[in-house]
């Protein structure tokens, strides 16, 4: 039998370390988190998006999976996750940006739980304003495949329309 499964096999007390430092440090069980949700579920994405050939969408993944183990990695060896929260937040912002560039409406179904992971890693002004800039970004990216431009163009004469909505 394995020596993870024997009771006084020794790693229940690592196990029980390991939850103690989550419950003492919320932020760094947030970082590792995160993490973890990058690897099992946004790398899958990059290799989805590889393969239908949206390379920057592809490489977005791959990247914010990068940072988020990067700074996972940084906070759980030095304890401090003051730095690697604020990476994550802004990396977070860019990575909303950039999936509303190249993968435009896909963007504003991620654009929740990035806005929602800010509040835990950053103080509340900060992620307030950075949740702003997100969902802005992801909208306004994403605001010609929302169909807006056409709703837009015929309730508006030509001569009165923006120059961005005039098709």
């Amino acid at each position: 039998m394995s020596p993870l499964f024997l009771p006084d096999g020794g790693h229940r007390n690592d196990q029980v370390r390991l939850i103690e430092r989550f419950r003492r440090d919320y932020t760094l069980a947030v970082l590792v988190m995160c993490a973890g949700v990058a690897v099992v579920w946004l790398l899958p994405f990059a290799v989805y998006r590889a393969w239908l050939g949206n390379w920057v969408a592809m490489a977005n993944d791959v990247g914010l999976s990068m940072v988020l183990l990067a700074c996972a990695w940084r906070a759980w060896r030095t304890g401090d996750t003051r730095l690697s929260g604020w990476i994550v937040a802004l990396s977070v912002v860019v990575s909303l940006w950039l999936i509303g560039y190249s993968a435009r409406f896909a963007a504003l179904f991620w654009t929740f739980p990035g806005v929602l992971i800010l509040f835990f890693l950053v103080p509340p002004r900060a992620a307030m304003m950075l949740g702003l800039l997100s969902i802005a970004g992801a909208a306004s990216l994403s605001w010609h495949e929302l169909g807006a431009a056409k709703v837009c163009h015929f309730s508006f004469s030509r001569r009165y329309s923006p120059p961005f909505l005039a098709s």
